[in-house]
């Protein structure tokens, strides 16, 4: 018989309850003598195992977003920085002056990462005003470490995707239109994420994964360091993301969909 549930914590920052058995001389017994794992479950009538589906997608055409996005500090102001009724069929937002190494509030859209392979994505409309805007999407621990793939303006006018890592040099690449949609992918393995994007021109007819252009890679080790202060966030999240450089963007960020497959 279960006498009482045990909260037994992990690395200090989650817990879990433990079923606790006491033996005929009197010490107790965790989990019914078997190793404590983070799928130990309590008996309880009426639960069960719930299985996260591994394909998730949301097509934004519903006014009210899916439940499982944060914000970081101070929720976006609807209709404002976030809005599903502006362009019906898009998730439009518009960017503020923080970028997501600020320890304030980015105009951005968090989802945790649930399953450790995939591929994260998202299609964006985007046409940046200046060359301090940028939209785009990213996979994030915390503000000292993250990495994202946008679109830019490049100093010369040209649209540009660029890949800011978590440690090393930015990459860019020129798109050929200024204004044909793309779809920028993060994608999930065992030791390392990799970015990439296709651009959505005429000549396009459908997007598959052999006609990305990958841009480069993080590993997951550098991708979840231990930041010089505070404690990280709890567990990686990816984000939809737009800022304009010390400005409020007056361009928007129309996103079709985001999804993990």
């Amino acid at each position: 018989m279960v006498d009482i549930l045990a909260d037994v914590a992990f690395s200090g920052r989650e817990s879990f309850l433990v079923p606790v058995l006491w033996s005929d001389d009197g010490w107790p017994e965790l989990n019914f003598g078997r190793p404590i794992t983070l799928l130990t479950i309590a008996p309880a009538r009426g639960m069960y195992m719930y299985d996260q589906p591994t394909k998730w997608s949301e097509k934004f055409t519903s006014p009210k977003l899916q439940l499982g996005w944060y914000n970081k500090n101070t929720a976006v102001k609807p209709e404002s920085d976030c809005s599903l009724t502006a362009r019906p069929g898009y998730l439009r937002m518009y960017g503020g002056p923080y970028r997501l190494s600020s320890p304030s509030s980015p105009t951005a859209l968090f989802r945790k990462q649930l399953h450790r392979q995939g591929v994260w994505r998202t299609r964006l409309a985007f046409g940046p005003d200046s060359p301090g805007s940028e939209a785009g999407t990213a996979v994030y621990w915390n503000y000292f470490t993250w990495s994202s793939i946008g679109v830019r303006r490049a100093p010369s006018g040209v649209r540009q995707i660029v890949l800011t890592p978590s440690e090393g040099k930015v990459v860019s690449a020129d798109l050929e239109t200024d204004d044909a949609e793309v779809i920028l992918a993060i994608e999930c393995q065992e030791s390392k994420y990799r970015f990439g994007f296709q651009e959505m021109t005429k000549a396009v007819k459908k997007s598959s994964e052999n006609s990305f252009q990958w841009l480069g890679e993080r590993s997951t080790e550098s991708m979840t360091q231990d930041p010089p202060v505070g404690l990280p966030f709890t567990g990686m999240m990816f984000c939809l993301y737009t800022f304009a450089e010390m400005q409020r963007s007056l361009a928007p960020a129309d996103y079709t969909y985001a999804e993990f497959m």
